[in-house]
């Protein structure tokens, strides 16, 4: 095969981990790749680092710029991408091998628009083909396979007119899919183990809850309701639980990491889960699992603690 594939990189911050993502890369079985690392004002020797490998390497690019997000530097790297076909690495997460080549076989067999592999042995994916509604059904259900950008192959012809919410810093993966999703694609997916995420606290892409990313979780679940209430509506129903699901994250991620406006945030939460508690059925094994552990693992402990901790200092 001699198709170019394009691997994106943006880079911020990631000297402790940069040299071994790109010799994952270019330890990759499959050698006809373009690769574009955006470096995104880095502040460390990150920059140094991607220079460095543009003059060993012909075929790697480098762009410089202001710090302005990951889903900025994704875009300018989706603008600059010469391949037949795209993927994504972040600079603190590391590629297997054969995954390339396995993602770009697979996808020329099936003429898939999307090829996604598996990130751990551990994750159940829907093994085979997808067609029509099919992402965007298990988008709307909130399962793996929607939440990482990464791990996938994509045409270019395909995503070059779609791109990541600039500004946001949480949940700008799964809309990039949803979006995906919304074309109605062919989607291939594979039963192997392609990418390493590491835990990088530092990361982009790894940040802690705040209230911004409270926001930006609910301003792309309300553009998302925007979209299946006009244009899907016999999916109305995954919406509402969705909402459900989501609301119940964010009151486990505000007890585990307070912030100003709790109380305001924590009941709008609640208003919402009891709105659509009805919903909640749609998927009664997902559901009622992550609510037990809500109830009895995390969340109502957990405020009873909180409580007892505000009462404590007011009493000082």
């Amino acid at each position: 095969m001699k198709t170019i594939v394009s691997v994106i990189i943006p880079v911020y911050n990631a000297e402790d981990y940069l040299r071994e993502c790109l010799e994952s890369v270019l330890k990759s079985s499959y050698k006809s790749l373009d690769i574009i690392l955006v470096d995104d004002g880095s502040t460390d020797s990150s920059g140094e680092i991607c220079n460095e490998y543009k003059n060993r390497f012909d075929f790697i690019k480098v762009i410089h710029q202001e710090n302005k997000g990951v889903s900025e530097a994704r875009n300018i790297g989706l603008k600059n991408a010469s391949g037949e076909y795209i993927t994504f690495v972040d600079a603190d997460d590391t590629i297997y091998p054969n995954a390339l080549y396995s993602l770009l076989k697979k996808a020329i067999e099936t003429d898939a628009d999307m090829t996604i592999g598996k990130i751990s042995e551990s994750e159940t994916l829907p093994v085979g083909s997808l067609k029509n509604k099919d992402l965007l059904k298990f988008s709307l259900e909130d399962r793996s396979i929607a939440f990482y950008a990464c791990r996938i192959l994509y045409k270019k012809d395909f995503v070059k007119d779609l791109k990541f919410e600039e500004g946001r810093t949480r949940s700008e993966d799964s809309y990039f899919i949803f979006q995906c999703a919304l074309k109605l694609p062919n989607v291939a997916v594979l039963d192997e183990v392609v990418y390493k995420y590491n835990n990088n606290l530092q990361s982009a892409t790894k940040v802690d809850f705040t209230n911004k990313n409270h926001d930006d979780i609910l301003y792309f679940l309300g553009e998302k309701g925007k979209i299946i209430t006009k244009h899907f509506p016999e999916y109305k129903n995954l919406y509402y639980n969705l909402i459900v699901r989501v609301n119940m994250q964010l009151l486990q991620n505000m007890l585990l990491h307070t912030n100003e406006n709790y109380e305001k945030r924590e009941w709008r939460a609640l208003r919402e889960f009891g709105k659509y508690k009805k919903y909640f059925l749609s998927n009664v094994e997902h559901n009622f699992k992550m609510f037990f552990i809500l109830k009895y693992h995390l969340y109502f402990p957990a405020k009873l603690i909180w409580k007892c901790k505000d009462f404590l200092k007011r009493k000082k």
